[in-house]
């Protein structure tokens, strides 16, 4: 409809501006790209373009993504020149989905200067506003983390990790203004991300005991918000629990697994009908993990069914886009 008639974008402009579950992201980018072509205020180009990164991130068109997280970075930090006190906040956020977005694209190395320079002025904000800006430098400090993760630096991300849980645990703790609800659904969901970042980031350390109470709270937490706003929590509530069975298979609690393990792969099952591209990849690592519980208990002929229907899935979808529940999309606010 927008490709036909471009003009009546701006009917739409409110989507451009706010975060989307997943089964929207499709549309809400066409709009965000589409309005950033328009003669805008820069502040307002700018979150169009950040938001845009973030939903084409979701759809797994990577390369798209980067490609409007370093035309709103670049944005900002002409902004942020000519007046750092008002922008410098925003170019925390910036930096954060720019330091995401390379990283989704395995620009591993530039994702860590971005995330680093992401890290460095957040503290310098916080030193200047400790209550204003920690929501920020928690924020950061998890990205930084999962980059040295992805690049295999595993000890180098627990301090990290560590760190940004305390901040989003004494966030979520604070006591919040009558009528910022949406306020405190993200301060839980942030404390939901730095638990299971905290507990892969012990887990790869070999600390599977530790890392198993961390993602044990992840996935409770994940559970009960996504009983609130189903469409937008049910995809990282799944990954919550995908990552608990993998702890549960380094352990040999197999028992414990199994129940966890059919109920990632029910909710993936349900994720992918509706969006095959995204959620097919996903569901088939999660039938291999079932697969293997399955085996060590025994029960070899369901074990086989799971583990076939896995490799067909995953030949069928071999480039479906890797999952960022272990990472923070900041929005801007200036």
């Amino acid at each position: 409809m927008l490709t036909e008639e471009p003009d009546r974008v701006a009917l739409f402009a409110n989507i451009a501006f706010r975060e989307v579950h997943f089964l929207a992201a499709n549309f809400a980018a066409h709009v965000a790209i589409n309005l950033a072509k328009r003669p805008m205020d820069p502040q307002d180009k700018v979150k169009c373009l950040n938001n845009a990164a973030n939903y084409l991130s979701i759809l797994g068109k990577h390369e798209e993504a980067l490609t409007c997280a370093k035309e709103a970075t670049g944005l900002l930090e002409e902004l942020t020149r000519a007046r750092p006190e008002a922008f410098r906040p925003g170019l925390v956020g910036a930096l954060n989905t720019l330091a995401l977005r390379l990283l989704e694209a395995s620009y591993s190395q530039k994702a860590l200067t971005c995330a680093r320079k992401a890290v460095k002025l957040s503290r310098e904000l916080m030193k200047e506003k400790p209550k204003v800006f920690a929501a920020s430098l928690a924020l950061s400090l998890t990205n930084l983390g999962s980059v040295f993760t992805k690049l295999g630096r595993h000890t180098e991300a627990l301090p990290y990790a560590e760190e940004a849980f305390r901040l989003h645990l004494m966030l979520v703790g604070e006591r919040v203004e009558t009528g910022a609800g949406q306020l405190e659904v993200e301060r839980a969901r942030c404390l939901a991300v730095s638990l299971c970042n905290l507990s892969a980031a012990l887990s790869n350390l070999d600390r599977y005991a530790e890392a198993l109470c961390y993602a044990q709270d992840g996935v409770k937490m994940y559970r009960e918000m996504a009983k609130e706003r189903r469409d937008a929590f049910t995809p990282e509530f799944a990954t919550s629990l995908d990552n608990l069975v993998k702890l549960l298979l380094e352990l040999h609690r197999y028992d414990a697994a199994l129940l966890p393990a059919r109920e990632v792969v029910a909710i993936r099952r349900e994720l992918a009908r509706a969006h095959s591209e995204v959620f097919s990849h996903r569901l088939a690592m999660s039938l291999g993990s079932l697969a293997k519980v399955l085996w060590a208990l025994g029960r070899r002929e369901e074990a086989n069914s799971c583990a076939k229907e896995a490799v067909e899935l995953a030949r069928a979808h071999p480039s479906a886009s890797p999952t960022n529940a272990g990472m923070s999309s900041p929005s801007l606010d200036f």
